[in-house]
């Protein structure tokens, strides 16, 4: 049961792109694709 604290925790501490809805595992790797991949457009 224990086991998969660490997986659920790991899981909630991704950031969801507001544009793709991709997952990633800090702000600051967010804030880098928004950058390259949607060059800070609207949110749609």
């Amino acid at each position: 049961m224990f086991k998969n604290i660490n997986k659920f925790r790991s899981f909630m501490a991704q950031s969801k792109c507001p544009y793709c809805s991709s997952l990633f595992e800090n702000n600051e790797v967010l804030s880098k694709h928004i950058d390259k991949v949607h060059n800070a457009a609207e949110p749609i």
